[in-house]
């Protein structure tokens, strides 16, 4: 094992602040939601009992939606968003001055495999806006919502997929700020907001970091007085990932003097806005954990009296959402109290883009659009000029598709211009009867529901059948199905058939398994080291120059020193190898980085590989993650000479921390000549931003 620094702890909820408020958000493919808490015991979570005017279900999220008014000019004024926007656009007498933007298309875009998505899951070439801002804007939709009681995007959306995140994202924050504060009695000028994002486990860490930027622009702060302005958010022109900056300083080691003399003001309150508000009000988990920490906890009291986390047990969880399917497995480990455990992941967990929405997008592919025979262009047609009624269709086939069992037959009802837009082109005797689209139970598993099903299945077999190195047994004593899709009974079926041998029961779900992640993220914010230890997906390090090796002939890139000594300058150091379990909190380090003289800052790359014994950064499978950049303080330059050039750089290290337990990769910068914290930030590489769901072998 690779050393470690243990001391350093990660800045958390401070148990002397006066009144603090924990928010748990799952902003999802197709679903989106919150929970919150006042309190540190689970049964305090609660959910908003009602969305908007228009929605009343009482339902634990709403749709990932954004509904935008085109106004004179071309610019976008958004009108509403989640279930609200979804039914009022199916309603409108003129839909041609709105467009409605659903998750898909903006969420999944951060995926690593999005140029292999069906189009009606890509941005247009031409949309300006990203995912990002996107998100938050979704984000400050549920956040306002608190604190007061489809498939393609069009041409001309003038937003990239960051953006809408970024609008989601402040739709969500502003909803639950504003439903805390009128229904709560909160008082949001002394109440600190921590916020708990959920994301797929396969996320990079860059992608991750779109999130968290995301969340700033939606207003995620300690302080809701305090928040950003998140209209400026959506009118940026940030485009995608280049050179995208997160400052990762997370606590503080030194004082705050150590800033004086870093730079301008202006840059200096920046920097520590971000600091504060992101290091200190948002945390990221994996959406499977989040799940874990449901089943576990078990705030609904809907799980058998005789299901515990017993230490020792090992629990498998299949979060199976709208857009991604993680599968994990943690052991349950003993808490520091007799009441309390901690969950330890035992192998990498798997990431598959294999949800809910691949059986809307095969149901179009197999069933909807082969109605049309050889003119598809009509069905193609059809969807672009009659774009509510392909939604009321599409919600036709989702009532189909949850009820679906694998042994019903299937009764799709087709809408008014469906059928005569059938009627056009395709021959009367081919036409469906009586306007309704007729499926049994075995075309629908072939067709539609198999070859989405049939990975995820054989996966979650590969993860329960292969024998664990620390003991050599296999299964799981608790199979846990969360999200949306986990709750299907076709899905469920499948996984007892093919995996009930090496389970130690049935197959259980965490009450509504659409709340179990959203749930997790509260219970994550009150009870933060319940999660103890995460698997490495990749193996993390840098590049190093050292005297060459055969293999550098091959592989390495030679080069000479002012002495004409032979280096190599592309060996590869690793700080953390794939599978490897990390202790959260616990720092791979240190690594010695000294500026160069006359430079204001240092800088070291970070490469990322899927291989566990990776030698060099030329060879396959690695790629740069990104660069770290230390801000080397004013006062420090001028002791040592580094502005002259005087005086060698090495006369000031500087050690780098890095922290992979967490839920994205963190990273301290220490200044050896006066232990103080140097400010740090990583900016990723846009070739390695997008991350997302890779579907790796069960390790």
């Amino acid at each position: 094992m690779l050393p470690r620094l243990g001391q350093l702890t990660l800045q958390g909820p401070s148990a002397a602040a006066g009144s603090r408020c924990f928010i748990g958000v799952d902003l999802g493919t197709s679903k989106s939601g919150y929970t919150y808490a006042l309190g540190n015991e689970a049964s305090q979570i609660k959910t908003p009992p009602t969305w908007t005017s228009r929605d009343q279900t009482g339902a634990p999220k709403t749709d990932t939606a954004l509904l935008y008014k085109v106004l004179p000019g071309g610019h976008w004024q958004l009108d509403c968003w989640g279930k609200a926007a979804t039914e009022k656009y199916i309603e409108l007498a003129d839909p041609r001055c709105f467009r409605l933007i659903k998750g898909s298309q903006f969420k999944l875009a951060l995926s690593e495999d999005s140029a292999s998505l069906p189009p009606e899951f890509q941005l247009p070439y031409d949309c300006p806006f990203t995912s990002e801002q996107l998100i938050t804007q979704m984000l400050t939709c549920l956040r306002e919502h608190a604190t007061s009681y489809l498939t393609l995007l069009p041409y001309d959306c003038p937003f990239t997929s960051e953006q809408l995140i970024t609008r989601m994202l402040t739709c969500l924050r502003e909803h639950a700020t504003n439903y805390l504060s009128t229904n709560a009695g909160l008082r949001l000028d002394s109440t600190d907001m921590y916020y708990c994002l959920s994301v797929p486990a396969g996320w990079s860490d860059a992608a991750k970091d779109v999130m968290r930027r995301s969340a700033h622009a939606a207003g995620m702060t300690l302080r809701a007085d305090c928040r950003p302005n998140s209209s400026s958010s959506s009118s940026s022109s940030r485009s995608g990932f280049n050179g995208a900056t997160l400052d990762t300083v997370r606590g503080s080691i030194g004082s705050r003097d150590q800033w004086e003399g870093c730079g301008s003001e202006a840059s200096f309150a920046s920097e520590a806005s971000y600091m504060d508000d992101v290091g200190g009000a948002v945390v990221l988990v994996h959406e499977q954990e989040a799940a874990a920490l449901t089943a576990c906890c078990d705030p609904l009291k809907a799980l058998a009296a005789d299901l515990k986390a017993v230490p020792g047990d090992v629990w498998v969880v299949l979060d199976a959402g709208g857009g991604t399917v993680d599968i994990a497995m943690h052991k349950i480990e003993k808490g520091t109290t007799e009441k309390t455990a901690h969950l330890s992941e035992v192998r990498r967990s798997l990431c598959l883009l294999n949800g809910s929405t691949m059986l809307d997008q095969r149901a179009e592919e197999m069933l909807f659009r082969p109605l049309f025979g050889d003119r598809p262009d009509e069905y193609e047609r059809w969807r672009r000029e009659e774009h509510q009624d392909y939604i009321t269709q599409m919600k036709s086939w989702e009532s189909e598709k949850i009820h679906f069992d694998g042994s019903n037959d299937c009764v799709i009802p087709l809408t008014y211009t469906f059928n005569y837009a059938l009627q056009q082109c395709v021959p009367r005797e081919n036409l469906p009867p009586r306007g309704r689209l007729n499926v049994s139970a075995q075309q629908m598993k072939s067709l539609v529901f198999d070859p989405v099903i049939d990975p995820i299945v054989q996966n979650l077999w590969g993860v329960l059948s292969k024998p664990r190195s620390s003991n050599g047994s296999s299964g799981a004593n608790v199979l846990v199905m969360a999200g949306g899709f986990g709750s299907s009974r076709y899905l469920l079926q499948r996984v007892k058939s093919m995996c009930g041998p090496w389970l130690g029961r049935e197959p259980v779900t965490p009450g509504d398994a659409n709340k179990a992640v959203v749930l997790g993220n509260t219970i994550h914010l009150q009870h933060p080291d319940t999660i103890s230890a995460r698997c490495s997906r990749y193996t993390y390090g840098v590049n190093v120059l050292r005297a060459p090796e055969p293999c550098c002939q091959q592989h390495g890139s030679l080069c000479k020193d002012s002495k004409g000594g032979v280096h190599c300058s592309t060996h590869f150091r690793p700080l953390i190898r794939v599978g490897e379990v990390v202790r959260v909190g616990e720092f791979a380090g240190p690594l010695s980085v000294h500026p160069a003289p006359g430079c204001k800052t240092a800088s070291v790359d970070v490469w990322v590989t899927p291989e566990r014994d990776a030698r060099h950064t030329t060879e396959a499978g690695m790629r740069m993650l990104g660069t770290v950049k230390m801000d080397v303080r004013k006062a420090a330059r001028k002791k040592w000479g580094l502005t002259v050039g005087r005086q060698s750089s090495k006369d000031y290290p500087i050690d780098l921390y890095f922290d992979f337990g967490a839920g994205d990769m963190q990273v301290r910068a220490l200044d050896r000549t006066n232990n103080t914290e140097v400010c740090t930030t990583v900016v990723f590489c846009a070739d390695t931003a997008a991350g997302g769901p890779v579907a790796l072998p069960a390790a």
